[in-house]
């Protein structure tokens, strides 16, 4: 599942290196798309690659919101990180999709 935010909604909270924006749309479900992003392999092991159109960043964040990781190529050497679920937030064109990614 995708949940995407645009910088224009206003912003609720910040906690950690999230952020929370109040949805200013008609309804909630109107902010859950399909992901126009792909991670693979996922999970990975080593390596993975981000696989969709122009992105200007992209960050890993583990389960307690700590940034673990950032950049902007499309692979990404995940070698250092510790087995375990992480969310991969990729900015693109104003908007943030969030993906899970996993760490064998």
């Amino acid at each position: 599942m995708l949940i995407s935010a645009h910088y224009d909604d206003p912003l609720i909270e910040e906690k950690g290196h999230l952020k929370f924006y109040q949805n200013t749309g008609a309804d909630f479900m109107s902010k859950i798309e399909e992901p126009t992003f792909t991670v693979s392999p996922n999970p990975g092991q080593s390596q993975s690659r981000i696989t969709g159109p122009f992105f200007s960043q992209y960050s890993i964040f583990n389960v307690q919101t700590q940034l673990v990781k950032s950049g902007t190529a499309r692979i990404i050497d995940i070698r250092e990180l510790v087995p375990g679920l992480y969310f991969l937030t990729i900015v693109s064109n104003g908007t943030v999709e969030i993906v899970k990614l996993m760490k064998e």
